[in-house]
């Protein structure tokens, strides 16, 4: 275990290794998501949840999502983009073996298929060294979350040490607020929603984007089971290719609201699913050597926020999330940023999201993201300088670099300083007071 410091008399610890929507629509969309948050923090549920054992996992989780071949090639890819988890068939023992030979740890899809009780399924798993656990449905409906309830539950009572994951879909399908509550009662280990928001006609549903992380970030923080992001990649139907710039907004804005893994959707179009869906304004249909440039460029994209994430992990992981709000327009799922109570008081910028979060001792932190993004637009094409304020409390600003995880201390100027982003990336931010204040 190493600890990592700046050089020089500056050097500190840091941790350590091992809208566009119609007023009265989104006014309607914020009494919604009130209405589920406060039912969903009942007491059945807040009880449910802190009783279940928690499954842990030695690092920070960054999943491939998405069931793809996995030749040597395909784990090749996903070694150098940085993931430590793949999704790999339950049925497929081979599969099993080589991603783990490769240092993967395994979702099992499908398990359901191999028959037998959930007891049997978590028997299986168990004779492997590499299963993190297992993934049994994305964006789950409400006919489907009796029976994924009753996987969940006999999954965490024949071993609580491994994942019985699924996930959600966007709060406006379904009866959303029943199904996250069933799945918490049978003890969900973590909370994640399915969303595709950036369109290939270049619009983005940010503020339902905003509004769902907002919800499950309320529900994660109150009931104790972790949120994992779920981020968008592939084109499909309406969507578009992220571009560098989506990506990092999603990844963290994710950890702006406290996220403690990450997925992302790998499951690759063939030339077949490209042809089929609805032109792509600006790009044509791909032939098989564009293709697999898109895939290569995707997952370099995805392997520098990766890389980025691990670096910072081990000063995100203690953190609890406090609050997530925006500056600028078309965030309308979240609070806006005021200034009243809190540690950072205003932000100068086109576009932010500002995650505030706190440690075990009460020290306040921060997650400061440029949200600007855009379609075949990259991060560094939408760098921004935002201008920072900050509460009389406050008497220092540390930044954690992504890269290198040094710290780095801010100079303040009448309690303000600037800070240069790349669009969609996030700054972690110490923010020293005299005295420490939780929540703040």
């Amino acid at each position: 275990m190493r600890v990592l410091r700046r050089p020089g008399r500056n050097g500190r610890v840091i941790g350590m290794t091992s809208l566009t929507a119609k007023s009265a629509r989104t006014t309607w969309k914020l009494r919604t998501k009130k209405l589920i948050v406060a039912w969903l923090l009942g007491p059945v549920t807040l009880a449910a949840a802190e009783s279940a054992p928690k499954p842990v996992l030695n690092e920070f989780p960054l999943a491939a999502w998405g069931q793809t071949p996995l030749n040597d090639a395909d784990l090749k890819a996903r070694h150098e983009a940085h993931f430590n988890i793949v999704q790999v068939p339950a049925a497929d023992a081979d599969a099993i073996r080589r991603a783990g030979a490769s240092g993967f740890r395994v979702m099992l899809l499908r398990p359901e298929e191999a028959g037998g009780p959930p007891s049997d399924w978590a028997t299986y798993a168990r004779t492997f060294e590499n299963v993190a656990g297992w993934a049994l449905g994305d964006a789950v409906t409400e006919a489907q979350t009796p029976q994924v309830a009753g996987w969940i539950s006999g999954l965490r009572a024949a071993d609580p040490s491994r994942i019985p994951m699924a996930t959600l879909p966007p709060s406006a399908e379904g009866n959303w607020g029943k199904t996250l509550g069933e799945l918490l009662r049978a003890g969900l280990p973590a909370i994640a929603v399915q969303r595709s928001d950036w369109r290939a006609d270049g619009t983005d549903d940010n503020s339902g984007f905003c509004t769902d992380i907002e919800a499950v970030r309320r529900i994660s923080a109150k009931v104790g089971v972790p949120l994992w992001g779920m981020i968008h990649v592939v084109r499909s139907g309406p969507y578009r290719w992220a571009s560098s710039s989506d990506l990092r907004f999603q990844a963290y804005g994710y950890l702006a609201a406290g996220a403690r893994g990450l997925c992302y959707g790998t499951q690759w179009p063939s030339l077949r699913d490209l042809a089929t869906a609805p032109p792509d304004e600006g790009e044509e249909t791909p032939d098989e050597a564009q293709l697999a440039y898109r895939i290569g460029y995707e997952m370099e994209a995805i392997g520098g926020i990766n890389k980025e994430v691990l670096t910072l992990a081990p000063a995100l992981l203690p953190l609890k999330s406090t609050g997530l709000y925006f500056v600028g327009g078309g965030f309308a799922g979240l609070p806006k940023l005021d200034g009243s109570g809190q540690l950072i008081a205003s932000v100068t910028a086109e576009a932010a999201l500002v995650g505030m979060l706190a440690d075990a001792e009460g020290h306040a932190w921060a997650v400061l993201v440029n949200a600007r993004h855009a379609k075949q637009k990259s991060a560094q094409g939408l760098k921004s300088t935002l201008r920072v304020v900050v509460d009389s409390r406050v008497s220092r600003v540390t930044e954690v670099d992504r890269v290198t995880a040094y710290a780095k201390e801010i100079p303040l100027e009448a309690k303000s300083f600037y800070i240069t982003i790349p669009g969609g990336t996030g700054s972690l931010l110490r923010l020293e007071t005299a005295e420490p204040r939780k929540g703040s």
